[in-house]
């Protein structure tokens, strides 16, 4: 199966007269890290059709830290492999900032699969103690 762009990527261009065949792998990783800013600034619950869509309310990560920053890689991870098809083998680590107590880091690292073509990726993201998520590339 090919998965180049996000199904609102394609509904915006589908007038277009050029279409994204997704072998520009820089223009797919920038829709793969919006589209993890997307699911992964979610609430799970928050979604009717997809209740399990997004990451638990902070408050559960805040209440059983540190223990929660397993789970916290758990979720991550099993939200990433569930919305986002094109990254495949992805790995969740956390990685200790002394300098921010209220933020918890996590490295995601996975394979980005475009037309059968395999590209390693990796990127940063982090979770405030209100819950706000912000995706790096």
């Amino acid at each position: 199966m090919t998965v180049g762009a996000t199904l609102f990527e394609r509904l915006l261009t589908a007038g277009a007269t050029k279409r994204s065949t997704g072998a520009d792998h820089r223009a797919a990783l920038q829709s793969v890290l919006s589209n993890l800013r997307d699911i992964l600034g979610t609430r799970q619950g928050s979604s009717a059709a997809q209740p399990d869509l997004g990451l638990p309310p902070p408050n559960e990560l805040r209440q059983n830290f540190p223990a929660s920053i397993n789970d916290m890689q758990r979720a991550i991870a099993e939200t990433i492999s569930r919305y986002e098809p094109r990254l495949r083998e992805v790995k969740v680590t956390y990685i200790q900032v002394e300098d921010e107590q209220l933020t918890v880091h996590f490295q995601v690292a996975a394979a980005l699969v475009i037309d059968g073509h395999r590209q390693l990726v990796a990127f940063e993201t982090c979770v405030d103690h209100a819950g706000k998520v912000k995706v790096d590339g």
